[in-house]
């Protein structure tokens, strides 16, 4: 399973190059893994390989938090391009977020003019992680989502390592 990620995270792409040895020692070559530390611009070669792996990439995450505008820019421009599952980190990119069968545009609130309440999306995101162990389908994909971004806010080698083996045996259908 080839997966991206986009992230400014220091410690979390050090810990995903960890994990990802590790995966692959264990278990062969089921993952393909593909990071890029967008803190900094890229030249441009390294913006094409990024576009690249994007677009055949089987899932990916973006964690564009404070990277550079011609960064985000490049990242955007090939979004409409990825059928893959991805998963944002923050506010950059939400309108793309999709996880199997649930898409953050569900979440948005009807009436444009009313904003999403935080407390009810905590709220939300608590009983989709409860229920989400029963049910299959956006239930379980809207939990999945939750435990992702959850592992990925602390991005010790633990957390990222249950991060990718969740990704794996979800999206990846590994183990």
């Amino acid at each position: 399973m080839k997966i991206t990620f986009i992230t400014v995270s220091t410690p979390a792409i050090k810990n995903l190059i960890n994990a990802g040895r590790e995966i692959v020692l264990k278990f062969g070559q089921v993952l393909d893994l593909k990071l890029y530390n967008s803190i900094f611009n890229m030249d441009e070669d390294k913006v094409k390989l990024m576009q690249e792996d994007m677009k055949d990439s089987d899932f990916i995450f973006l964690d564009l938090m404070g990277s550079p505008v011609s960064l985000v820019k490049s990242v955007y421009e090939v979004l409409d391009d990825c059928n893959c599952n991805i998963v944002t980190y923050g506010n950059t990119a939400r309108e793309y977020m999709r996880l199997g069968k649930f898409f953050m545009s569900s979440m948005e609130a009807k009436n444009k003019n009313k904003k999403i309440n935080m407390e009810t999306i905590l709220k939300m995101q608590s009983a989709a992680e409860t229920i989400g162990k029963i049910f299959p389908g956006k239930i379980r994909d809207m939990r999945n989502y939750s435990y992702i971004v959850k592992y990925f806010k602390v991005p010790d080698n633990y957390n990222v390592l249950n991060m990718l083996y969740l990704i794996l045996k979800e999206y990846g259908k590994i183990f």
